[in-house]
């Protein structure tokens, strides 16, 4: 049962690498070299801070979906508010900087970020129904 359960934070993971090797792909051939290279984050730095952001935000739903069921949704909500802060205070150094490789950053950084909301969005959802239905 417990593995079970922690079965979407290996999704989380399995579903982000690829994805990473595909972003990172795309920037590499899309960007002139020199721009991808001023990043101020790299690609595989980003989707680190974003997979453990979306397993502790998971890990966090998991916990209270045994102990507060009917309160799952006001903590998602109040987890992502809270993931949404720490998201500015990272991109914080790219929004000062200013120039096309700036722009890059900061078009790739939230392409980033509404990618892992929509997967804990979707993950959300199932456990939502999963308490839905074993009530």
């Amino acid at each position: 049962m417990q593995r079970k359960k922690y079965a979407l934070l290996l999704k989380v993971v399995f579903i982000a690498l690829p994805l990473a090797f595909l972003n990172f792909l795309i920037l590499e051939y899309l960007l002139p070299k020199e721009v991808f290279q001023a990043f101020h984050y790299s690609i595989f730095e980003l989707y680190l801070f974003f997979i453990s952001t979306s397993v502790l935000v998971l890990g966090i739903l998991i916990k209270m979906k045994d102990k507060h069921r009917d309160q799952l949704g006001y903590v998602f909500l109040l987890v992502s508010s809270i993931k949404l802060a720490l998201c500015y205070l990272v991109l914080l150094p790219v929004l000062e900087k200013d120039g096309a490789g700036a722009d890059w950053e900061k078009i790739n950084f939230f392409m980033i970020f509404v990618l892992f909301l929509a997967i804990e969005v979707v993950f959300t959802s199932k456990l939502l129904n999963d308490t839905k239905q074993s009530e």
